[in-house]
């Protein structure tokens, strides 16, 4: 939620499963990947981390930390045979995405971003973990994000209404 009446509690448990539960799964997995010279990491960011949208503060942060672990991460196994593919989901259409979205209805910014689907995405995800690419951003008109960063900032910020608290 927003930050003015968010619990910082919770928020700091966001950060904690979407940031540091995932990097201690890597840390776990990634001795045993670098010994065979082989392996895949998979980490899942959002299109928050690229477009962050107001009222989600901490979750923003927190897929925004995991793509930042996730990029750097591909750096630093550069040549080691592990692979690192770093999603950036946009919003997906499942119960959990509806129930999400719900809060948010009022926001014309979240009702013209494209939705995708969840069995599209998951082969989105194998083909670069097959062919090695480094992220999927699903779904593929929201790569705008990445390459217009100003751009995508500036028409969030005009379709996004002050959230009411």
């Amino acid at each position: 939620g927003a930050t003015a009446d968010g619990d910082v509690e919770d928020g700091e448990r966001l950060l904690r499963l979407n940031v540091f539960t995932p990097l201690r799964l890597v840390r776990a997995l990634l001795p045993a990947m670098l010994a065979r010279r082989s392996g895949v990491l998979v980490n899942v960011a959002s299109m928050a981390a690229l477009a962050p949208t107001p009222g989600m503060t901490y979750y923003n942060a927190s897929k925004a930390g995991i793509a930042a672990a996730s990029e750097a991460l591909r750096g630093e196994l550069r040549g080691s045979g592990v692979h690192v593919v770093t999603v950036y989901p946009g919003i997906i259409l499942t119960d959990m995405g509806e129930k999400g979205l719900q809060k948010y209805e009022s926001s014309l910014a979240l009702r013209l971003q494209p939705k995708g689907d969840a069995r599209a995405l998951a082969r989105r995800i194998r083909d670069a973990i097959e062919r090695r690419r480094p992220r999927v951003i699903y779904p593929r008109m929201n790569a705008l994000a990445r390459w217009f960063p100003g751009t995508t900032r500036l028409v969030m910020d005009a379709l996004t209404p002050p959230l009411r608290t």
